[in-house]
């Protein structure tokens, strides 16, 4: 009650930095005009995912393995927009070789909407976001992954959206979320789409 719901720019860079900033430090500029620097390594440490939400909203973090890690947006360290910011590691309690795949802003657990994963093999998976209330430190699994593959894409999703996929080699599959069964979060999920042997997923798109 004594943080004050300010809208704020989470950041995550490649290598795994994360930070907070309000929304205040970026003005609004005319168009052609030059932008401001929203972070301080981005010639060595590019920013891999930015998401805009409020301090009270609630932060899930899906990794490449499959698991999911929750963190409210108020507990990511603030910082200004030249600073590195904090590693995340220290802030979740991540396994060995776990990237970020998504960032996704839950206003309550209570939703009826459905989180979609997508991995770069083709297959999808979608589950309610109720199924991830009882989250824990350590993570929990989203999403059970085969060798080899990993989460791409994660999505939030109603049940009257379309779906799109984009291969690699320009294909593009859209279908109907309500095609989609909602299933618990310790399953492998379904094809989403075909693939031939050089292919693979690029992104999905709601």
């Amino acid at each position: 009650d004594l943080i004050p719901n300010d809208g704020c720019v989470i950041t995550v860079t490649k290598t795994g930095f994360i930070k907070r900033i309000s929304v205040e430090e970026f003005k609004v500029q005319n168009r052609g005009g030059k932008g401001v620097i929203g972070s301080g390594q981005r010639e060595e440490d590019p920013i891999d995912v930015i998401q805009t939400c409020n301090a009270h909203d609630t932060l899930m973090f899906i990794m490449n393995n499959g698991r999911v890690y929750v963190e409210k947006a108020y507990e990511i360290p603030e910082a200004s927009r030249t600073s590195k910011g904090r590693n995340i590691i220290n802030l979740l309690n991540m396994q060995k070789d776990e990237k970020i795949a998504a960032v996704l802003i839950i206003e309550s657990f209570e939703s009826e909407d459905s989180i979609v994963l997508c991995t770069q093999n083709g297959v999808v998976k979608k589950s309610l976001i109720k199924d991830y209330k009882n989250h824990r430190k350590g993570g929990i699994i989203g999403i059970n992954i085969d060798e080899g593959d990993r989460v791409l894409k994660a999505m939030i999703a109603k049940p009257l959206d379309h779906l799109l996929i984009l291969t690699r080699n320009g294909k593009g599959l859209r279908f109907s979320c309500d095609q989609l069964r909602n299933q618990g979060r310790v399953t492998r999920g379904v094809r989403g789409i075909r693939l031939k042997p050089t292919d693979v997923v690029v992104n999905m798109l709601v």
